[in-house]
């Protein structure tokens, strides 16, 4: 027995209506989710931060531009999911700065160690980053992590995955284990650096890039991070990461990967294409050869199953909850045959008429009357019977199917019934017929037109709202209910679209000529699809926007005006703020209520505040102060302005420096008139200030450098002098002499002389040329070793008296090569000797150097009469000289401050009055190779 087809079409019917509301809901929820991107404009693009030189993942090209694999793949993502975005390439560091600052949107990062806080990671991976070791060909690096560790020669990038790997495993980075990649390279080169720790990837890119054929990589057993994208916006992410698996499945992320990544294989696509279709093509085979199998074994199948019909029926009947019981006429008892519904082995037919529903009694009764009429025919009836007992009834719904069945001689002997129980599905119908009333009731209520069409575009139903919006005659116009969606007069031009999952319409134009329906009405068109994606209905909402329309056009107008005003404040407040700014001057007001002082770089919010008490008491000066109280409207006629110049206490930075303000002040009234404190402009002054003062001290020293030309000039005449008259002197008495030895004297008394011109000379070209060109230094590699025993053996043949002074020259070196400027270095060990020399009658002139912290410490000692202390900076000072009874210009060691000046070094001299004296100076240098005595 089966239930009555009716029943079956109601429930069919009401099922649909739901499967239709819940499409709705699933097309509107997926309408939303598909806004997620929306709110990235070309006004307000993604920002996606990336690092400038981290190839090829991420790098500025040889034109400045983004390039690489991450900005290849985020660049295909963006642009096929249409959402506006810029880069901002910069250096890691910074890179973190803008993404946690919120400046930047997204970033492509390998996943570390330590991952940041408050942000969304990509499940897809953009790569692996593997970590490598550079090293040059003849140098064995760490074989695991434990010699990597214990290695002290390794350096790495700031916040790569690298260091961070080596910190979390418990290695010390410091300063010196951090390099930049190309400088890191170079040093592995040079061999001031052993090892360099960094990407596969990126040191290949450098390695070829640069041509450095004696780098070689080892790969480490550091765990390799993985490469994915970065967001504290999560519905970003999500949408990338589909996005990213789409274009995987279809092939373009395999394309980027070996163009960037494995540049050899990209001309192999089409041949790969060409290999996945033959075997794609091989699998179609093999699966239909498995069908045919499979279908030639369910042939057999079938076979076992007609002999089998009766145990199949059987569990049919359990399977469909179907109970058949018997009910024997003659003994009037009724059992079970499939099922359980008897509770008992058997019961009479007055038991089992007990459990009827009395108000089904006589329904039963009348079915069995009718059965015994219908001639071998199947009737169908249905009733109410008690599962329970009579304290506690279970009433069920029950749908008898009976048949009768006859003896030989045409009697009836027994009545075989199906029974159904269906009252869950009588109770889903009546829940159904509850929502589909509720959804009735929404759907005439809803504020919103609402009409449903067929798949074909024939109108099914329309709510009240839609009626009243295309002026409906009756509720079934045949105007409306005969015309195609299609061919309606707003859709005609827009035929082609309507194929689309959603189409939006804004129109003014004459709807429905014929009732004279010409609105401002939004129109929304949306396609309603079944399990198998085909159209099963198709929902139109329309709405009366014309009050919403008008109340944009106001809103647009009023927002343009709007915007007009706020441009004009924006380019006033930015006027002011840059005045401002670059006058180095603040607005301030004071509240008489509050006591307190608030200053401004603009006109929105406060930069400092400071009490009366604390302004005051950072014055400085008595009388200042009480011009502090004026300023600010303690101690004054409110109805006048003030203006002053004050010492006072930093107010940018809480120190003690003194600092000059220029202060004017006005005051300030409410609404009624009544003062409630003062306001103006503070302006710091203070470089002014001090401008003025070294101004006059400038005045000062270029008189006394005046005063110094005209006392230097004097001294050049005498000092210029004073060795030509002793060589032409010399000259004519050379002549009247035959003596050898006296001849010898006077030939190197000459020769002095000569040399003491020609220094003296020197020296003067010198300062010009410094004065006109800067002084210049040309570093080469040098052999400064040879260098100081050629300057000291030509320098101890100056010394007036071997015996009274002693030259003492220490050399540690027997060679020392080092990049430095030849004639620099051995003017200022020349000029250090030569004044020693000249300032020393006994004792000795103590000449040598040193390597101290990566340079060279030139020193010269002596034991003469040496200089005050209070002297010893003016020395290197130009036209200085402290005695003026001894030959020179007072140039030489000032040329010597130019030179350590130049060459990024250090100078100095340590010395008293009667202690004699030592000159020393430290030059920075690149020392090759060391060889001591």
């Amino acid at each position: 027995m089966t239930m009555d087809r009716n029943i079956f079409y109601n429930i069919y019917a009401r099922t649909a209506m739901l499967f239709v509301a819940t499409l709705l809901c699933l097309t509107s929820s997926g309408q939303e989710n598909s806004n997620v991107l929306s709110k990235y404009t070309k006004e307000n693009p993604l920002v996606i931060a990336a690092d400038w030189d981290f190839p090829p993942y991420e790098y500025r090209d040889n034109q400045g531009q983004p390039s690489g694999y991450n900005v290849d793949v985020i660049s295909t993502m963006l642009s096929e999911l249409n959402v506006p975005y810029v880069y901002v390439m910069k250096e890691w560091s910074k890179i973190q700065e803008l993404f946690q600052n919120g400046e930047a949107d997204l970033i492509i990062s390998p996943v570390s160690i330590n991952r940041m806080q408050d942000c969304h990671y990509s499940r897809a991976t953009l790569g692996a980053y593997r970590i490598v070791i550079a090293h040059k060909a003849d140098v064995t690096p760490p074989k695991n992590m434990e010699q990597l560790m214990a290695s002290d020669s390794l350096t790495t990038k700031q916040d790569d995955h690298a260091a961070q790997s080596l910190i979390a495993f418990g290695k010390t980075i410091t300063e010196d284990n951090l390099c930049l990649p190309r400088k890191g390279l170079r040093g592995v080169v040079s061999g001031k650096y052993k090892y360099y720790l960094w990407g596969e990837k990126p040191l290949e890119w450098f390695v070829k890039e640069q041509n450095l054929s004696e780098i070689k990589l080892t790969v480490t057993d550091i765990p390799a991070a993985h490469i994915r994208m970065v967001s504290k916006n999560k519905e970003l992410i999500d949408a990338l990461d589909d996005k990213f698996v789409r274009m995987d499945q279809s092939g373009v992320i395999v394309k980027l990967h070996n163009k960037w990544l494995h540049p050899e294989l990209a001309d192999d696509d089409e041949s790969s294409v060409s290999l996945y279709i033959i075997f794609a093509f091989a699998i179609l085979i093999v699966l239909f050869l498995m069908f045919n199998h499979l279908l030639s074994k369910r042939l057999k199948k079938k076979e076992e199953e007609f002999a089998e019909k009766g145990k199949i029926m059987q569990e049919a009947l359990q399977a469909s909850n179907c109970m058949v019981v018997v009910y024997d006429l003659k003994k009037r008892t009724i059992w079970n045959k499939y099922g359980k519904f008897i509770p008992k082995k058997q019961i009479t037919f007055s038991e089992y008429n007990s459990n009827v529903h009395t108000e089904d009694r006589e329904k039963l009764r009348q079915f069995i009357e009718d059965l015994l009429k219908s001639d071998n025919k199947h009737i169908t009836e249905s009733y109410r019977w008690n599962r329970g007992t009579e304290e506690q009834p279970d009433w069920r719904n029950i749908l008898d199917q009976s048949v009768v069945e006859y003896d030989s001689n045409g009697k009836p002997i027994t009545f075989i019934s199906t029974l159904i129980d269906v009252t869950e599905e009588l109770r889903n119908e009546q829940a159904e017929k509850e929502i589909l009333e509720k959804y009735s009731k929404v759907f005439n209520m809803s504020l919103v037109g609402l009409a449903l069409y067929d798949k074909n575009g024939v109108l099914l139903n329309t709510n009240n709202k839609m009626r009243e919006i295309f002026k409906f005659k009756h509720p079934k116009d045949e105007l409306f209910y005969n015309t195609k969606l299609s061919d309606l007069p707003f859709i005609d031009d827009k035929k082609g679209l309507l194929q689309q999952d959603e189409l939006h319409l804004c129109t003014r134009k004459c709807l429905i000529p014929q009732y004279d329906v010409s609105k401002y009405i939004e129109i929304r068109i949306c396609q309603i699809k079944d399990e198998a994606g085909q159209t099963a209905y198709i929902l139109v909402t329309a709405q009366d926007i014309k009050e919403e329309y008008m109340l944009h056009m106001k809103q647009k107008e009023n927002d343009v005006k709007i915007r007009k005003v706020n441009r004009e404040i924006s380019r006033y407040q930015e006027e002011l703020r840059y005045l401002l700014q670059e006058s180095n001057m603040r607005v301030w007001r004071s509240s008489f209520d509050t006591k307190e002082v608030n200053f401004y770089k603009d006109l929105d919010c406060s930069e400092l505040s400071y009490s009366f008490d604390k302004l005051i008491e950072n014055t400085d000066g008595e009388e200042n102060k009480i011009h502090i109280k004026k300023i600010i409207g303690i101690q004054r006629d409110l109805f006048r302005s003030h203006k002053a110049i004050l010492p006072i206490k930093n107010l940018s930075v809480n120190d003690d420096t003194i600092h000059w303000y220029s202060i004017n002040s006005l005051t300030d009234y409410d609404g009624k008139g009544n003062a409630i404190g003062c306001f103006g402009l503070i302006r710091d002054i203070t470089q002014l200030v001090r401008a003025q003062e070294m101004l006059k001290e400038e005045t000062i020293r270029a008189n006394n450098s005046k005063h110094q030309k005209s006392v230097f000039l004097a001294n050049m005449t005498h000092e210029i002098r004073t060795p030509l008259n002793a060589i032409v002197g010399f000259c004519d008495l050379l002549q009247a002499i035959d003596s050898p030895d006296d001849r010898k004297e006077f030939i190197r008394i000459i020769r002095n002389n000569c040399n003491m011109l020609l220094h003296l000379i020197n020296d003067i070209l010198a300062v010009s040329t410094i004065d006109i060109r800067g002084l210049s230094i040309t570093p080469r590699n040098v052999d400064f070793a040879q260098l100081f025993n050629d300057t000291c053996a030509t320098l101890s043949q100056q010394v007036p008296d071997p015996n009274a002074v002693q030259f003492i020259k220490e050399n540690p070196y027997s060679s020392l090569i080092a990049n430095i400027d030849r004639n620099r270095i051995e003017q200022i060990i020349t000029n250090f000797t030569t004044n020693a020399i000249k300032h020393t009658q006994k004792g000795h002139i103590r000449v040598g150097y040193r390597i101290e912290n990566d340079g060279i410490y030139i020193y010269c000692e002596d034991t003469g009469n040496g200089i005050p202390k209070e002297k010893c900076e003016d020395v290197f000072k130009r036209f200085v000289k402290l005695n003026d009874y001894v030959q020179g210009t007072g140039l030489g060691l000032s040329i010597c401050k130019a030179i350590a000046d130049a060459c990024e070094g250090k100078i100095g001299v340590e010395s008293d009055t009667g202690l004699g004296a030592k000159f020393w100076f430290w030059l920075p240098c690149d020392i090759k190779t060391m060889q001591p005595q």
